[in-house]
């Protein structure tokens, strides 16, 4: 049961990941909403706090993902051009974008977190502590 639900939960992270890497959470959150629906049995309440935190998430993360895009190509294109070059300022640059990303994540994570009751919560710290949701660690938005 529990690797079901860690699959489930998985497997969610995955399509919001993907959907928001391909241009935001209208074309495929529903599926999101629904997987996390059965396998938190949320609220109607509920659900509208996880849509919302999803849509908070593509908005607050757009112009960020393309920062990102930017500086890794800057970061790839001096590499390249020299391999003995100091990247430390590219480097950083992507670091700066990926803290700010996760920042958001986080921060949605915790409002839908919030909104979950005892139980429900014990189901996610059960999986882990997270539901590596909203790409989750390592998967900002599906980059």
């Amino acid at each position: 049961m529990k690797n079901k639900a860690l699959r489930l939960i998985g497997a969610g992270a995955l399509a919001a990941g993907l959907m928001f890497a391909q241009g935001g959470p209208e074309p495929g959150h529903h599926g999101m909403v629904d997987r996390m629906t059965r396998a938190l049995n949320l609220t109607s309440d509920q659900q509208a706090a996880l849509t919302q935190s999803m849509t908070s998430v593509h908005q607050a993360s757009q112009a960020l993902h393309q920062q990102l895009r930017t500086d890794e190509e800057a970061l790839m294109t001096a590499a390249k051009a020299n391999p003995e070059a100091d990247l430390s300022a590219q480097s950083a640059a992507v670091a700066k974008d990926i803290a700010q990303m996760t920042t958001i994540h986080a921060q949605a994570y915790a409002r839908f977190y919030n909104t979950l009751t005892p139980a429900q919560k014990q189901v996610v710290d059960n999986l882990g502590g997270h539901m590596m949701m909203f790409g989750g660690p390592g998967g900002f938005g599906g980059r």
